[in-house]
């Protein structure tokens, strides 16, 4: 609280007049009571927010991982055929929209086949999120030759598109998709145990004709069935912060004095991150990983690049919950702070309008 009034002095200072400086003082003590109080009012919404943000992350990560999984293992009949995953967010180094996946299959004498694929944990509106998605398929396609020289090499390739999503959600999302005519090809997951990767296969002919691949063997392949993994990776570049942070939980478990380095982290980073070749970008998530831990309270720096979780909990479970209460009271503190320098910055303001209005002594003595 002492850091948003630190120049309180120079700004009454600068009021000069004696009833200005009262009448702010008054006014902002008022102001600051109301904003407390609404901060109080609001607190317990703005945390369910915050906790629906993150479940609604894990979801979306169950379900991208369920379409990467089998791309990214060597012994998957998806593989055998030459396809692996290439990429996450493609296009997310232009900061502009993006879809979650990219699943390539050089060519030979053909031009190779790059799937574009976004993954919806949830879905309540098919139409939106359909919508959605054919709106970043179109940003793909205004970016196409960026993609092949940036992600495949610069070869010559035929773009597809999947919306991949839970298998309770499959059959309104085709319905959806082929009442649109769009044209994209809709893959899912059960979440279970032992989930599945399989392709939505119209009943319709006219539906098949735009929904499936071009390459047979890969619809043969997908309507089989696939092995996947809903836990495959535990975040993704564009994931939320609570999922990078999940990479510290058991960090120090084969620590024999429970620590560790940044230097650890960084090879748990690489991992997660191994379709990312640049370094600076691996350099980059890490820190950010390792300060906000130290800033929520998490970890503990002890100096000579040896950190410590600060958590009473050793279970992994245990550990999540302490990991996720101590970001969400960081953040709920954040945002109240952002309310009272709002509220501060809204009075000076007005204050600052007064006191131009008066003219200086100055101006008297002339």
């Amino acid at each position: 609280m002492n850091r948003l009034f630190n120049d309180e002095a120079d700004f009454l200072q600068s009021l000069s007049f004696d009833d200005l400086k009262e009448s702010y003082a008054k006014e902002k003590a008022e102001l600051m009571i109301k904003v407390e109080a609404d901060i109080a009012d609001c607190s317990p919404q703005k945390a369910r927010e915050l906790r629906d943000e993150i479940r609604t992350d894990r979801e979306h990560r169950k379900i991208l991982n369920a379409c990467v999984y089998p791309f990214a293992t060597k012994m998957s009949s998806v593989r055998k055929l030459g396809y692996y995953f290439l990429r996450a967010a493609p296009l997310l180094e232009k900061e502009i929209p993006n879809l979650d996946f990219l699943v390539y299959k050089p060519g030979s004498t053909t031009p190779g086949l790059a799937i574009f694929g976004e993954a919806k944990g949830t879905i309540s509106d098919p139409p939106s999120e359909i919508k959605q998605t054919t709106d970043r398929v179109s940003v793909v396609m205004e970016n196409a030759e960026y993609c092949k020289t940036s992600y495949l090499g610069g070869q010559s390739s035929s773009f597809e598109f999947v919306l991949g999503v839970s298998s309770i959600d499959s059959n309104n999302v085709a319905k959806a998709v082929a009442r649109r005519g769009v044209g994209l090809i809709v893959w899912h997951s059960e979440r279970s145990a032992n989930p599945q990767l399989t392709i939505h296969v119209p009943a319709e002919k006219e539906a098949r004709e735009s929904m499936m691949h071009s390459d047979d063997n890969l619809n043969r392949e997908l309507g089989k069935k696939v092995p996947t993994s809903l836990e495959f990776k535990t975040f993704f570049l564009q994931s939320h912060k609570i999922a990078k942070l999940l990479v510290l939980i058991g960090i120090d478990k084969f620590s024999p004095d429970g620590t560790f380095t940044k230097g650890d982290l960084t090879n748990i980073v690489e991992r997660e991150l191994d379709y990312v070749d640049d370094p600076d970008t691996i350099s980059r998530e890490t820190e950010t990983i390792l300060t906000t831990a130290i800033k929520i309270g998490f970890v503990s720096p002890l100096g000579e690049d040896r950190y410590k979780i600060k958590s009473r909990y050793r279970n992994s479970a245990s550990r999540e919950t302490d990991l996720i209460d101590k970001w969400l009271e960081y953040r709920l503190g954040e945002i109240a702070d952002n309310q009272r320098q709002d509220a501060v910055r809204k009075v000076r303001e007005k204050y600052r309008r007064l006191r131009a209005s008066r003219p200086d002594l100055a101006a008297f003595l002339k």
